[in-house]
């Protein structure tokens, strides 16, 4: 991690070297544009023009290869704490239906497993919430109000 012997440049894309040299730019970016981010999918024009990036030139860096670092950098450290607390929200949305209604224990579980699931994935590698597969992050978000608001209107 802290330069091991042997690995004096980036290496291949598949490398933690390729990542550490990815999320070092990634987090100068983000104090640098602390409060407003670079904006949605820009961070790959951004890191070339501002950074002395150690990447080959003709490589494509789509995003910062860790979920929280790359939401921080399109929406800034305000936008980070936003999507947390959304995070949380769900989780405790999620488990409030499990606890309340035995018929939707098994999906309401399961998506919240899924959300956990795809953030740990997201410590090394990302899925950005803007982009196309991030779209069945926020239907999973919304199956869960969903089942929130069934699970309330079963109640009274």
């Amino acid at each position: 991690w802290q330069e091991p012997a042997g690995m004096t440049v980036v290496g291949s894309i598949s490398t933690l070297g390729f990542r550490q040299e990815v999320w070092r730019w990634a987090l100068m970016a983000t104090q640098d544009f602390l409060f407003t981010g670079c904006g949605l999918g820009t961070f790959r024009e951004v890191v070339r023009l501002l950074y002395p990036l150690n990447v080959a030139p003709g490589y494509d860096i789509a995003h910062a290869h860790n979920m929280f670092l790359q939401v921080a950098l399109d929406v800034g450290v305000p936008g980070l704490i936003a999507y947390v607390a959304l995070l949380l929200i769900a989780v405790r949305v999620g488990l409030g239906v499990a606890r309340r209604d035995a018929t939707l224990r098994p999906l309401a579980l399961g998506l919240v497993g899924g959300l956990g699931a795809l953030h740990i994935y997201g410590m090394m590698d990302a899925l950005a919430p803007g982009s196309k597969p991030g779209l069945v992050f926020w239907y999973a978000l919304g199956l869960l109000t969903a089942m929130h608001r069934l699970a309330d209107n079963e109640e009274t």
